[in-house]
Formats: structure tokens, C-alpha cells, sequence
């Protein structure tokens, strides 16, 4: 992968006549700390992996660029940089399942510290487009972030690096390098089509419209030519519940698969949001889960996250009043009888801060590897945000 120097990359932004053009920006910076509790993962009767107690915190900022040359193109940029500090650093290592690469070229991420170091700080060039809106489409080249799907938790099509159930911030997706075109054709009916490249690459078409109160999204995934993924989603509502199906079909050189997600929601009194996933997930085992995913080339690009085969997730939100809200729900592996529950506080303290606690708690007595979320730490999280 080539590597790219931040000052000569950001130099063509910083000495652009930035009063001659329209542009907003802002700042967002936050500190979290997170205290996580590791089980001791056992297999055959023999201890694998000791338990242990960790804390890691972090300070990260992030300055965003929307640049205006004409009525009809924009320029966002993104870059950040992150100090990260834990009480040890045993291994050294990428912390992310994926193996693929979305991105053509990068910055050197580690500026300072090593990999093995428990303080290190570190920078991001998370996204960096053009984007060119006209009577023929709209039109984006550069970084940017990409996602697919209907479903709230069990995607089967959210392949590019998608959320795994332990994620906290699901409104924050990396940026991929990609070419992308958005077509309307009608009132309530788009078509969009790219090309997202780097080590890895996808080629991908979604077609959207509405019927009679259904909507309705074809899409069609290739990732490096050799896994595919055909899906159809859909979603209405009768009444006040909401309800939405997505089915995909993933074909590799050796096997196929078949993924789909039922959901519904429902708001309670006025105010108790709750939504409520079925997952079916072909591809995943009812045991032996490190073995089937290490031979699996969807596991092995990251376009999987779930392991086992059935899964039921259920969740809640409340408003307890204009600045505060509580959420918390249950996510299950049906194989096994792992799962994991969550609670989360979030409190808006002024109009640029926001305070987040949240905490996830595996439910499993039995910590091997054919217990999915029994490998999951347990784990503390307290943050705060601030947006300028």
C-alpha cells in the first residue's frame, strides 16, 4: 500500500483560497475510557487463554471540510488523530477480523510509540471526496464511507467492514476509496452503482423503489471478482409496526450460503421504542466456530461477523426526558444459549457535549470456543464528546 505524508496531502486544503469559496467545518473531539474483563477461555478441559482485566483510554479529535467551488461541487475531508493508552500492550497485531483493504493508499497511521508501546497516538484520513451533483446523477470519487442493507442489526448485506454486535458507535462508518453514481429515476425509485478499490476491491449495484407502501432494494455485491452476494430487501408497515425482510445469497468458488433477517418495531405508549431481529446466517456452524470461519473466505474478508447459525436480538429505547435517553436489550445465539445484554445512558449536557455511559455483559457459564459470546469480555465504557 502506498504511504502518504498528512502535511503534503493536506497542503493543496490549507493554501486553497479558502475566502473565495463557500465552506463550513467543525471540530469533534472525545474522551473515553473502557474497562474491560477478558474470561478465561478454556477447550478440551485445558485453559487457553488466562483471564484478565483491562482499562484503555483515549483522546481523539477530528476536524471535518466541506468545501463549495460551484452549486454543483462539493469537497468533504476528514482527518483526525487519536492517543490510545492501555495498561499493557501483550501482542502486537491488527485488532480488526477483516482482512481487507478498501483503500488505494494511506497515511502512515502510528505517528508516535510502537505497536508494543501502551501509549501510542495515531492519525486517520477518513474521508476525502469530491462529489458532483447534475441533471445526469450524482457522482462521488475519493474516500468515503459506504454501507447497504435494511436491518437494524443482522445485515446480510453490509459487507464492507460491517458492525459487529459489540459495537458502540454504529453512526460511524471508516471511509473506503470508491467511484460511485446515484441515479433518480422517478419519484421513488434510485439507482446507484461503484467501484470500491484498494488491495481489495467490490463492484456494486443497488436498484431501490416503492410499491403500494412496500419498499423494496435489489443489490448485487462482487468482492474481488470472486465472492458474491445477491440480496433482496424489503420494508413496510402495518399499522404502527414497522416490519422489514432481507435476503441474501453468497457464492463463493466453493459454497454458497444462504443469510436473511426478520424485523419488526413498535413504539410502546408513546415513547419505548422496541425492535426486535431474526437472524438465519447459512455460512455460520452450530459448533466449532474458530475452525469453520478460518476456512471461510467471508469470514476471512470480514463480510461476515456473526458465527453461529440462529440468532434473536431484541431492544429498547426511552426518552426519560429532552436530554436523556436509556436504551438496553439482549442479543442471543440460539445454538449455544450465549448471549449478550447491554445498557446504555446517553445525556446531551449542553448543545456541543454529550455524555455516554454504556456496559455489555456476556450471559454464558461456559468459556470455550463453542461458545460464541462466552469469548466476549465484559466490559465498562464512559465517554464525552464535544462538536464545534
Amino acid at each position: 500500500m502506498m504511504k502518504v505524508n498528512a502535511s503534503l496531502l493536506l497542503l493543496p486544503l490549507i493554501s486553497a483560497p479558502l475566502f473565495a469559496l463557500d465552506y463550513d467545518q467543525s471540530v469533534e473531539i472525545s474522551s473515553a475510557l473502557q474497562l474491560s474483563d477478558y474470561p478465561s477461555v478454556t477447550e478440551d478441559g485445558s485453559t487457553v487463554i488466562s483471564g484478565r482485566t483491562e482499562w484503555q483510554g483515549s483522546l481523539e479529535g477530528f476536524w471535518n471540510l466541506y468545501l463549495y467551488s460551484s452549486e454543483n461541487t462539493q469537497l468533504n475531508a476528514r482527518y483526525g488523530l487519536s492517543l490510545q493508552g492501555e495498561t499493557r500492550r501483550d501482542f502486537v497485531g491488527d485488532d480488526e477480523a477483516s482482512t481487507a483493504d478498501y483503500r488505494a493508499f494511506d497515511l502512515d497511521a502510528l505517528l508516535l510509540g510502537s505497536e508494543s508501546d501502551r501509549t501510542r497516538l495515531y492519525q486517520q484520513l477518513d474521508q476525502l471526496s469530491v462529489t458532483w451533483y447534475s441533471n445526469a446523477g450524482d457522482y462521488t470519487l475519493g474516500r468515503q464511507p459506504i454501507s447497504f442493507g435494511l436491518a437494524k442489526f443482522y445485515s446480510p448485506v453490509d459487507i464492507i467492514y460491517p458492525f459487529d454486535l459489540y459495537a458502540t458507535d454504529t453512526d460511524y462508518r471508516p471511509g473506503v476509496d470508491a467511484l460511485r453514481g446515484t441515479w433518480q429515476l422517478g419519484a421513488l425509485t434510485e439507482f446507484d452503482a461503484g467501484w470500491v478499490f484498494g488491495s481489495d476491491s467490490v463492484l456494486f449495484s443497488r436498484f431501490k423503489a416503492s410499491v403500494n407502501s412496500i419498499d423494496a432494494e435489489a443489490i448485487v455485491l462482487a468482492i474481488n471478482g470472486e465472492n458474491l452476494n445477491f440480496s433482496l430487501g424489503t420494508q413496510t408497515a402495518i399499522d404502527e409496526i414497522g416490519l422489514w425482510q432481507e435476503t441474501a445469497l453468497l457464492l463463493d468458488e466453493d459454497h454458497h450460503y444462504l443469510r436473511t433477517t426478520l424485523g419488526a418495531d413498535y413504539t410502546v405508549l408513546s415513547d419505548l421504542y422496541l425492535v426486535a431481529e431474526v437472524h438465519y446466517n447459512g455460512a455460520g456452524a452450530r459448533s466449532g466456530y474458530d475452525t469453520n470461519s478460518a476456512g471461510n473466505s467471508f469470514y476471512q474478508l470480514g463480510a461476515i461477523s456473526t458465527l453461529g447459525k440462529w440468532y434473536a436480538s431484541v431492544q429498547g429505547s426511552y426518552p426519560v426526558n429532552i436530554l436523556t435517553s436509556v436504551s438496553s436489550g439482549i442479543s442471543v445465539n440460539l445454538n449455544d444459549g450465549s448471549a449478550l445484554a447491554n445498557l446504555a445512558l446517553s445525556v446531551n449536557a449542553t448543545d456541543a457535549m454529550n455524555v455516554d455511559l454504556s456496559a455489555v455483559l456476556p450471559l454464558d457459564d461456559e468459556h470455550s470456543y463453542d461458545s460464541e459470546f462466552g469469548l466476549y469480555p465484559a466490559y465498562l465504557l464512559a465517554e464525552v464528546s464535544w462538536v464545534f
